[in-house]
């Protein structure tokens, strides 16, 4: 278990890496991906809440939904590689889509290939370290730039 999420830990930050350079285009063409909600305001129970919802729930949620479920499924099916890669591109996709517009697709996106790479070696809890270890370097460099 402590190896599956070494694992986990490893490809969170690879998948950081990756947003972090796709920050840096975004923010090079003049996209700007760092907003609040309209109406949020950073109180401690709305923090907290939302600490729990990205580093908690989401993760185990989006991975069964998106790991789980796709790559699983397909190895029921088949062996074909092929086959495995097209359900991890399309899952994928699917990923970036359900966190919002169209940039969404290249940065979470990204991000689930990633999250995939980590279910294939280590199984379900280490893509849920992978997403969980993300999600936590985010909000906690987010919080960090709004406190300045």
């Amino acid at each position: 278990m402590k190896n599956k999420i070494k694992i986990g830990c490893v490809y969170g930050f690879l998948a950081l890496e990756t947003i972090i350079i796709a920050l840096i285009i975004y923010f090079w063409v003049g996209l700007d991906l760092i907003s609040e909600p309209p109406g949020f305001k950073s109180d401690g129970p709305k923090l907290m809440s939302l600490f729990l919802l990205m580093v908690v729930v989401a993760p185990i949620t989006e991975e069964f939904f998106f790991r789980w479920i796709p790559i699983r499924g397909i190895g029921l099916i088949t062996k074909n590689k092929l086959a495995l890669w097209v359900i991890i591109m399309v899952s994928s996709v699917g990923f970036g889509i359900s966190h919002g517009s169209w940039h969404h697709i290249f940065i979470q996106g990204v991000a689930g290939i990633i999250f995939s790479l980590a279910f294939l070696k280590g199984g379900y809890l280490s893509s849920v370290t992978a997403h969980a270890t993300y999600n936590s370097i985010i909000f906690a460099t987010i919080f960090c730039l709004k406190q300045i």
